[in-house]
């Protein structure tokens, strides 16, 4: 995913939820069947993001930061608020239905 795609999911969740981009961001993105590996931007900095299926059935997102706190979120379940260097990974199982991953960093 190129980093301007994250830019504009970023700017309509932001418009869609009332966020501000300022001090936090929070991204999602529509999952195909495989892992996918991202280095999106926050605040100038790269994150590590890994998203996508696992096993095929279910939703999975993992981040990691040296510099900002962060957590992961598949569909519904968070990782909840890591410090920084440690991975918050996330998965949830979903069957055949839609798999969403988040980042959110601050």
């Amino acid at each position: 995913m190129s980093s301007q795609m994250i830019k504009k999911a970023m700017l309509l969740t932001a418009m869609m939820t009332g966020l501000s981009l300022g001090a936090e961001a929070i991204v999602p993105v529509k999952i195909e069947a495989r892992l996918r590996q991202a280095s999106p931007k926050f605040k100038g900095y790269r994150i590590s993001w890994a998203y996508g299926r696992k096993p095929a059935l279910y939703s999975y997102s993992a981040v990691q930061t040296g510099r900002f706190k962060h957590s992961a979120t598949a569909n519904q379940t968070y990782s909840g608020l890591k410090r920084k260097g440690v991975r918050a990974v996330a998965q949830q199982y979903v069957g055949w239905g839609r798999a969403t991953a988040y980042w959110h960093c601050q």
